[in-house]
């Protein structure tokens, strides 16, 4: 009996195309599986470059209010700011994300992370609270509370307790 199996094991020299079709599916999987691990680390490595850009702009924000009274809205004059990003106007790229300093709901007190091809915003409302906040960052994986819920938290130092405005007059 046993020389029987192992003569027909011993025939049978080539793969059937079922087999093929099973392990490319298994193949398959395991690759669309490593993908979306993965491409979730991407994303959270781009998050914290920014999160990283932003809070060296609010330190040196913070420095110049205490020295100066003022906060910069034009990023070509922020010395913290890497010299491979590109500044125009009060917005300045970097990577994979473009700072606003002057989003209309800030007007120079804060700053904005936008993601150019993801849909998802770091926002910083505050330089004198510095805490970062974030709408549409659930796949993100990442701690940072709603916009809406850290603005309203009592523990929340808005901008304008530190009696500073923006240098260039806004």
């Amino acid at each position: 009996m046993e020389n029987r199996l192992t003569a027909k094991f011993k025939q049978k020299k080539s793969i059937s195309v079922t087999e093929i079709i099973i392990l490319l599916l298994i193949i398959g999987i395991s690759v669309a599986a490593f993908l979306l691990k993965f491409g979730a680390l991407f994303d959270a490595s781009d998050v914290q470059e920014a999160d990283r850009l932003m809070q060296a702009v609010r330190q040196a924000q913070v420095e110049r209010c205490k020295q100066e009274n003022v906060y910069l809205v034009l990023p070509s004059r922020l010395t913290v700011l890497p010299a491979d990003g590109m500044a125009q106007g009060s917005t300045y790229t970097l990577g994979n994300f473009t700072y606003d300093f002057l989003d209309p709901l800030y007007r120079g007190v804060g700053m904005v992370a936008v993601h150019q091809t993801k849909n998802y915003k770091l926002e910083m409302p505050s330089y004198l609270d510095g805490r970062i906040c974030c709408d549409n960052c659930q796949a993100l994986r990442t701690k940072y509370p709603a916009c809406a819920q850290l603005t309203q938290r009592a523990d929340f130092q808005a901008a304008s307790k530190a009696g500073c405005i923006s240098q260039e007059g806004l």
